[in-house]
C-alpha cells in the first residue's frame, strides 16, 4: 500500500485568515478579500466598493467559488438572473438582489406578525367590552337584553353605545 502513495508536503491555508491577499494575481484576490471580510458587513461594503470593476464582472469560476466559500446559497439560485454582459457575472448586482428579497420577505413577514398581533388585540378588547357591557346589564337587572345582545350585533352595539363602551 506504501508504493501506492508517495509522501508529499501539501499547503493548506484558509483563504478568511490568509494574510496576504495582494499575493494573488487572479480574481482569487477578490475572492479571498470577499471571505476575509464577511464578518463585517461595512468593511465587506467598502471592499466590494472599492473592487467594483472586478465584482461587476466576475468570472464564472470565481463567482462559484465565492458562492460556495461564503455559504451564499442565494448566489446559485440568482445567477443567471446576474450575468453581465462582458460573460462574467455581477457579484455587485447579485447582493443588490439577495439583500432586496431580504427587505421583501421582512416586510411581508413583519406584515403578517402585525396583523396576527392586532387580531390577537381586537378579539381581547372585543372580550372585555363584553365583560364589561355583562356585567353593567346584570348589575342594571337588564337580563334579557343581556341575551338579546349576545345574538344580536346591532342591539349589541347599541347598548355598547349607550354605556360608553363603544
Amino acid at each position: 500500500m506504501k508504493k501506492l502513495f508517495i509522501e508529499k508536503p501539501l499547503l493548506i491555508f484558509e483563504m478568511r485568515h490568509f494574510p496576504n491577499e495582494e499575493w494573488f494575481k487572479t480574481d482569487l484576490r477578490q475572492v479571498c478579500g470577499f471571505l476575509k471580510r464577511t464578518n463585517d458587513k461595512t468593511k465587506l461594503k467598502i471592499y466590494i466598493e472599492e473592487n467594483q470593476a472586478v465584482f461587476a464582472n466576475l468570472p464564472e469560476d470565481a463567482y462559484d467559488l465565492l458562492s460556495v466559500m461564503a455559504g451564499i446559497r442565494n448566489l446559485k439560485l440568482i445567477k443567471q438572473e446576474v450575468k453581465a454582459e462582458g460573460g462574467g457575472f455581477d457579484m455587485c448586482k447579485a447582493i443588490k438582489e439577495m439583500l432586496r428579497d431580504s427587505r421583501l420577505e421582512g416586510r411581508q413577514e413583519g406584515r403578517q406578525e402585525g396583523r396576527q398581533e392586532g387580531e390577537q388585540e381586537g378579539r381581547l378588547k372585543g372580550q372585555d367590552e363584553m365583560a364589561t357591557l355583562s356585567e353593567k346589564l346584570i348589575l342594571a337587572d337588564r337580563i334579557s337584553e343581556l341575551l338579546k345582545a349576545s345574538t344580536d350585533r346591532e342591539f349589541r352595539n347599541k347598548l355598547l353605545l349607550e354605556f360608553g363602551l363603544a
